[in-house]
């Protein structure tokens, strides 16, 4: 049913909870993107609102804002956006700094956290010495083939499908890299209607390769916590190591704490529309209130 769900559905969903709430509305994408704010959120000052997609959030915020409404705004994703130069309306929709709330979350120290916990560290250090790379490398070097195919496909229409990767099929499980040939075999089985040749979409894929792109707008954060848990599970986990993949993706986000969130450019950019937007408040003041520390110490220096 999800499928079904227009703008204007979630539009008329804040529109009815305003007879209730006269504070703030925040807008965001899915369930556990909720949750993850929901720890930085005032829940009497601001109600989150699921929107169910990107095309959603950004559409129902359009909507309240052109009827007048005051108090809203969205969170989405970037996604391609920064990579295509996709702008939005800075004012009312704030986008993630990197490809997706996943991929800001290992980009912090709660990979750390999390990885301290369950990985054998002498297995780890073993692993990553042997293939020269630190962890974050390791994660970058193995999604961003998938990241940059994607794109080839949203810029050529290409009528590849994604869904449901099974990453073994084209991972090097030694050192855990991407066989592109594999990559592209596999993706092109699942694409029936797909009027590309494997030889041009190869060719395309080691064209885009060798652009620099920043990898952090490439890579896709579900991706990156696929390769992680098989990382653990082939090579660095601990003997006892049992944690099933929506858990370690559950256990990355509970990881993910206030410090971290407070130095995102995306927490920036929400401190600055409650400045305009006053009386209404998002963020719980003591988070908010790391952020005033910080700028008062910055000009004070």
């Amino acid at each position: 049913m999800k499928q079904f769900i227009e703008p204007s559905d979630i539009a008329a969903e804040v529109l009815m909870k305003r007879c209730a709430h006269k504070g703030s509305f925040l807008v965001v994408e899915g369930g556990t993107d909720a949750q993850l704010y929901g720890k930085f959120t005032d829940p009497k000052e601001c109600i989150i609102v699921v929107g169910h997609n990107k095309k959603n959030v950004i559409g129902a915020v359009s909507l309240l804002i052109d009827r007048g409404f005051h108090g809203v705004a969205g969170i989405v994703d970037s996604d391609f956006d920064d990579v295509l130069e996709r702008l939005h309306d800075r004012t009312m929709i704030h986008t993630t700094d990197t490809h997706d709330l996943e991929t800001m979350i290992i980009q912090s120290p709660a990979l750390e956290r999390v990885v301290s916990a369950l990985a054998d560290e002498r297995k780890l250090q073993d692993f990553l010495e042997r293939n020269r790379n630190d962890l974050r490398g390791m994660l970058i070097e193995g999604t961003r083939p998938v990241g940059l195919l994607i794109l080839f496909h949203i810029q050529n229409r290409a009528g590849l499908f994604f869904e449901d990767l099974r990453f073994e099929q084209f991972l090097d499980l030694a050192r855990l890299t991407v066989n592109c040939s594999k990559l592209v075999i596999h993706v092109i089985n699942s694409s029936p209607g797909s009027r590309y040749r494997q030889e041009d979409i190869q060719e395309a894929l080691q064209l885009l390769l060798a652009k620099q792109y920043d990898p952090w707008q490439i890579c896709r954060g579900h991706d990156m916590t696929e390769l992680l848990y098989i990382g653990l599970r082939e090579h660095f986990g601990r003997s006892d190591f049992e944690v099933r993949k929506k858990d370690l993706e559950s256990t990355l986000r509970h990881a993910y704490d206030e410090g971290s969130f407070a130095k995102t450019r995306l927490f920036h950019s929400m401190v600055d529309w409650e400045a305009k937007n006053r009386p209404y408040r998002i963020l719980r003041i003591g988070v908010s209130g790391a952020m005033t520390m910080r700028r008062t110490s910055d000009e004070c220096s």
